[in-house]
């Protein structure tokens, strides 16, 4: 078993410009484990509380830049996959998040996933949920966020835990089912 807080000490925290160049520099895979039930994202504030007031909303209002990372890892046959962990009652932001998010990502080309909260916990026990992205199989970035799901900072694990979570990721990915799954089960 592994102590989170060795993987800490390991890891270097990094900026998050520095992070963000990998989006454009990647090769052949981008791949992110969700695992909160709901981020406070600054940008997505508005939006959220028009959608839990019912109103209509359109997603392309938010995260055109995603949409266009998405486009350009596709038009050079790249792969950009998540994995989202699914609590046991679905929150009001996962509902959001499907409709103005996924939806619109999923058809770019984004391969999106979700595994029920028990299947996920019984694999994640050596690494804890942590979020995370790891690039073309080998350079991973933990995301750490407060208890209410707002962005704390990044740090990248040293290699021998980004081998470890990409492990994790590739068992996760294979429990995991496709997006067309929660949209049968969200209607």
């Amino acid at each position: 078993m592994v102590d989170p807080i060795e993987v800490f000490a390991r890891a270097d925290k990094v900026e998050l410009e520095e992070f963000g160049r990998h989006f454009g520099s990647f090769q052949s895979s981008a791949c992110r484990l969700e695992c909160l039930s709901s981020y406070d994202v600054d940008e997505e504030r508005p939006l959220f509380r028009s959608f839990l007031a019912g109103e209509k909303c359109d997603g392309l209002l938010i995260n055109a830049e995603w949409r266009e990372i998405i486009s350009s890892a596709t038009n050079r046959s790249a792969v950009i996959e998540r994995v989202r962990i699914l609590p046991t009652v679905l929150t009001e932001y996962i509902k959001f998040e499907y409709n103005l998010g996924y939806k619109l990502n999923n058809n770019l080309g984004e391969k999106i996933r979700f595994l029920e909260i028990a299947e996920f916990r019984a694999e994640c026990v050596e690494l804890g949920a942590l979020d995370f992205w790891i690039f073309d199989e080998s350079v991973c970035f933990l995301m750490i966020y407060d208890i209410f799901g707002k962005f704390l900072f990044v740090v990248q694990a040293a290699p021998v835990d980004a081998e470890r979570y990409l492990r994790l990721y590739r068992k996760i990915r294979d429990l995991s089912k496709p997006f067309s799954y929660f949209e049968q089960m969200y209607r």
